[in-house]
């Protein structure tokens, strides 16, 4: 006998009598009428299903599935009983307990189903197929029979097709499928997860892949989120004007179901997180040889901060004079964080950049208007670094020239450390595209005879070699014709427009007229000049954007910049490009650090942030043709 737990044990001997005493009350009790015990009223099938969709709407399916197992026992008809046993599982796989619902469908299918619930079971089977990561299977069986006529049965057909093309990674059709569920929906919940679920699908998508969704044939609302995405990255990527592109996508698509809070809650987003720094420090070298690059570093990103039009998101700019060395580098820079810096733009002396470079850490994120040249310094974190590099252009004609077919190059260079550094950035590129540099010339700037470094390049010079040796054999004089070497199929050159201008008749007269001539931006003098550089026709070279295809806010920015410094239509016109992209890419540093391969349309090419946090820029194709530098806009142009 189990003790009490307010009472001492007793002993066995002294509990015996009252043990024998209950005996024996038992015993008379069983002579008489035992008293009725009341009957357990049975349960109330109405107020179990209420509770059951309570506990529903408070988020507690497994309480709701012990409702309907309830009512499944208390059910007389067995298809009464096996629809409620089939709401059960239906509610497991709807809020994510795949196992307890395969569990209880194999339970469910021990007897033949009512022919009532064949559809609703064939749907529960096609949630089954997910559960074990089978979308095909699912598809199969949603394919194979007509669709659902019940609204219930419709909403949630829709819903698992979705999720099994999202499961193969079929978003065009996920995304019909849940187009098409949206107008079905009349729940406010449900609705909002239905737009969430479209979201989270679409934002991850390279370019690519959402190229080839937008491909794919589709409705209105179809249509309208794969705009509304492409709007949205044009805003991020390329600074376009957040309410103007929403206003046109809205005027597009009245009614998307996008619109309203959801897309508001989007943009707001997008504005949070491109925020501008609400203290910017511009450091350039002001005074000294580098003065009149700085200041045109300097106009063209003030006009892109006056150009600005996002209220109450443009920070306060201070300017900073570097000085004429990079010795006070540290003074400048620490005056201003002092001063209330968030981030820093500058400086633009190499040497001040490589100090800054040299140190374990900053204290704020800096984008360098310079690169470092040691390939071993390792940069701190928050340092960045822009310019406007002729070996990101180097490298982008190596790229092109392979596209068009051509591996076997040869060089024509400057001699100097710029044309070093060029060559080992072609030499590089076009290796890591499959093809060769054959040989490297180099010329002497300042002159205007460049016969023999072509010669030479061209192999011209020992083909004569080689006629003259052949006439002091033979003893007698022969006709000779001089014969270029036959392996290059390409020439790159490295030229100011003045060299430029006068080394293509020399390359045509030497007998390279066939051969084609590819070269970086330093080739055009950014003024359009048909008399000059008639004699550049054919050549093809890489440039920014700002000079061959302007677009309306280019146009805009630039007009607005040589109206304010006249100067800024010369020589230094690629530095105010510079300057105007170094105020873009400010409010999207952080996010092509978490992004990587995230690219920028910017003014002065496609910008890319690499490993090191170096910018790399992508340049434009353009050729001369009657002297004018026409740009090369699709591929199709350069065959």
């Amino acid at each position: 006998m189990k003790s009490s737990p307010q009472t001492p044990r007793q002993s066995a001997r002294a509990t015996a009598p009252l043990l024998a005493a209950a005996l024996l009350a038992a015993a008379l009790q069983g002579c008489g009428t035992a008293p009725q015990q009341p009957a357990e009223a049975p349960p109330d099938p109405a107020a179990l299903e209420a509770g059951a969709d309570t506990l529903l709407i408070e988020g507690k399916p497994l309480a709701a599935v012990r409702h309907y197992t309830e009512l499944a026992r208390a059910a007389e008809a067995p298809a009464e009983r096996q629809g409620w046993l089939l709401r059960a599982v239906e509610v497991l796989f709807d809020h994510g307990y795949p196992e307890l619902g395969l569990q209880r469908l194999a339970q469910l299918k021990t007897a033949p189903l009512d022919p009532l619930l064949i559809e609703r079971e064939r749907l529960v089977e096609a949630q089954a197929a997910l559960a074990r990561q089978q979308p095909e299977a699912a598809l199969a069986l949603l394919d194979n029979s007509p669709p659902s006529v019940q609204l219930p049965l419709r909403r949630r057909e829709l819903e698992t097709r979705a999720r099994a093309h999202g499961q193969i990674g079929d978003i065009a059709n996920l995304l019909r499928a849940r187009t098409a569920l949206h107008h079905l929906l009349d729940d406010q919940a449900a609705i909002a997860r239905n737009r969430s679920e479209i979201w989270r699908q679409l934002e991850p998508l390279d370019d690519a892949s959402l190229a080839s969704v937008a491909s794919s044939p589709g409705d209105d609302d179809y249509r309208g989120w794969v705009e509304l995405i492409y709007s949205l990255r044009d805003a991020q990527r390329r600074g376009g004007n957040l309410n103007e592109l929403m206003a046109r996508w809205r005027s597009l698509f009245p009614g998307h179901p996008a619109d309203g809070e959801f897309s508001d809650q989007l943009v707001a987003q997008i504005l949070e997180s491109s925020a501008h720094p609400n203290n910017i420090a511009l450091l350039l070298p002001l005074s000294g040889r580098l003065a009149n690059a700085a200041a045109a570093l300097r106009d063209g990103f003030l006009a892109a901060y006056y150009a600005d039009q996002r209220e109450g998101l443009k920070p306060d700019v201070n300017v900073y004079d570097t000085g004429a060395s990079a010795a006070d580098i540290w003074q400048v820079y620490n005056r201003a964080i002092n001063e209330g810096a968030r981030l820093v733009v500058g400086p633009l002396r190499k040497a001040a950049v490589e100090s800054l470079a040299s140190t374990l850490s900053l204290p704020r994120r800096t984008l360098a208007l310079n690169y470092v040249s040691d390939p071993y310094l390792v940069p701190p974190v928050l340092l960045n670094q822009f310019g406007l590099l002729p070996e990101d252009e180097a490298r982008t004609a190596a790229a092109f020239a392979a596209q068009q077919g051509h591996g076997k190059a040869v060089a024509l260079l400057p001699g100097g450390e710029w044309g070093d550094r060029v060559a080992a950035a072609f030499r590089e590129e076009i290796a890591a595209q499959g093809g060769r540099l054959l040989a490297v010339q180099r010329y002497q700037s300042d002159g205007h005879d460049f016969s023999d470094p072509i010669r030479h390049l061209l192999h011209l010079t020992q083909s004569r070699q080689r006629s003259a040796l052949l006439e002091r054999l033979l003893g007698q004089n022969l006709k000779f014709e001089p014969r270029r070497r036959q392996d290059a199929d390409l020439i790159f050159l490295a030229a100011g427009p003045r060299q430029g201008r006068l080394i293509m008749p020399q390359l045509k007269f030497h007998h390279a007229g066939d051969l084609p001539v590819y070269s970086i931006s330093r080739i055009f003098s950014g003024k359009v000049s048909p008399r000059d550089d008639r004699d550049l026709e054919g050549l093809r070279f890489v440039d920014i954007p700002w000079l061959l295809t302007p677009n309306a806010e280019s146009q805009g920015l630039r007009e607005q910049v040589e109206g304010a410094w006249p100067q800024a239509g010369g020589g230094l016109t690629r530095l105010y490009a510079m300057g105007a992209d170094a105020y873009a890419l400010i409010p999207h540093i952080e996010q092509m650090h978490r992004e990587p391969g995230l690219r920028l349309e910017g003014f002065t090419g496609t910008l890319s942030m690499l490993d090191d946090g170096r910018i790399r820029r992508e340049s434009l194709w353009a050729e001369f043709r009657d002297g004018r530098p026409v740009a090369l806009r699709d591929m199709r142009e350069t065959q």
